[in-house]
C-alpha cells in the first residue's frame, strides 16, 4: 500500500460512510482502505463512461450516424472529445496502476442501471444512449474541484481530475448545444416521448452505489447487518435526494435554457421523480 503520507485516495468528505463514527472508531488503516475501494470504482466508472458510452456517441456524430442531425462544426469537435475522453480512460487506468488498486468486484453500477433503463426503454437505443451521454456530460461534478483542490488528497489524483475537471466543462457545453439542436425541431408529440425518459437517467447515473459501499464496509470488518446500518446511517433517503438535486441542477440548466422544462409531459416527470419540486 502506498506511503499514507503521500495523500488519502479520496476526499473523505465525499464519501459519507467513512465519517461514520462506526468506521472512525476502527481507525486509519480502515479510513485508508474505504477510500482506496471508492477511488477504484470511481475510477472504473470513469473508464467505462468514457469509452463505453460517451464515445460511441462522439463517434456517431463525428461520423454522421446520429438519428439526428447536426451541424459540420458538431461532427469536427466529436473528434476532439473523441480524444480526450480516451485520454481520459487512458490516465484512469494508469492511476489504477500507480497506485495499486483493486479492481472493483463488479461493473459501475450507473452502467449496469443505464443498460436496463435502455432495454426497457420504447426509444430506440441509439437514442436513449444520446441522452444518457448528454446527461452525464453536464452533470459537471463538484466532486472534481473539490479533490482537485484538496491537498490532502495524492498528488496525482489531484491532477488527473483537475484535467478532467477542465475537458468536462468544455464537453458539457458541446452537449448541452447537441441536445438543444435535437430538441428545438422535435414535435409535441416527440418530445412528450424522449423528455420523460430523461429524470431516470439522471438518477441511474447519480444514485450512489449503497450496495458496493456495504461490500466495502465489510471488507474492512464489519458483518453484514452492521454494514448496512452503517450505509442506512450515512446515507438517509432525505439526504441522497437533496444530494441528487444538487447535483442535477447543471443538467436542469441545460434542459431549461432548451426550452425542455416548460410545463408539459418532460417536467412533469421530473417532478414525480423527485428531482423538481413544484416551486422550481
Amino acid at each position: 500500500m502506498p506511503d499514507r503520507n503521500a495523500g488519502a485516495c479520496f476526499t473523505p468528505s465525499l464519501q459519507p460512510h467513512v465519517l461514520h463514527p462506526r468506521v472512525r472508531a476502527l481507525g486509519l488503516d480502515a479510513e485508508d482502505a474505504l477510500l482506496r475501494r471508492a477511488l477504484a470504482r470511481y475510477l472504473e466508472a470513469t473508464w467505462v463512461l468514457e469509452l463505453r458510452v460517451v464515445n460511441e456517441v462522439a463517434a456517431a456524430i463525428a461520423d454522421g450516424s446520429t438519428p439526428f442531425t447536426f451541424g459540420d462544426g458538431a461532427r469536427v469537435d466529436a473528434e476532439k472529445l473523441e480524444g480526450d475522453e480516451s485520454r481520459h480512460a487512458h490516465l484512469a487506468d494508469d492511476l489504477m496502476t500507480r497506485l495499486r488498486l483493486e479492481p472493483a468486484t463488479a461493473p459501475p453500477a450507473f452502467h449496469r442501471r443505464f443498460l436496463r433503463l435502455r432495454e426497457a426503454s420504447p426509444l430506440p437505443p441509439e437514442v436513449v444512449t444520446f441522452l444518457f451521454t448528454v446527461v452525464s456530460e453536464t452533470l459537471l461534478s463538484p466532486a472534481l474541484t473539490t479533490m482537485a483542490r484538496d491537498g490532502g488528497v495524492h498528488p496525482a489524483l489531484r491532477a488527473f481530475v483537475a484535467e478532467h475537471a477542465r475537458d468536462e466543462a468544455w464537453h458539457s457545453t458541446f452537449f448541452a448545444a447537441r441536445f438543444a439542436e435535437l430538441w428545438s425541431p422535435l414535435s409535441r408529440r416527440d418530445r412528450d416521448r424522449l423528455g420523460p425518459e430523461i429524470p431516470a437517467l439522471v438518477r441511474a447515473f447519480l444514485e450512489p452505489d449503497l450496495p458496493a459501499i456495504a461490500v466495502d464496509l465489510e471488507s474492512v470488518g464489519f458483518a453484514a447487518e452492521e454494514a448496512r446500518a452503517v450505509v442506512s446511517d450515512a446515507y438517509p433517503a432525505a439526504s441522497v435526494l437533496g444530494d441528487l438535486r444538487n447535483a442535477s441542477r447543471p443538467t436542469l440548466a441545460c434542459l431549461r435554457r432548451a426550452g425542455a422544462l416548460h410545463p408539459g409531459a418532460t417536467r412533469d416527470a421530473f417532478t414525480a421523480s423527485g428531482l423538481l419540486g413544484e416551486e422550481a
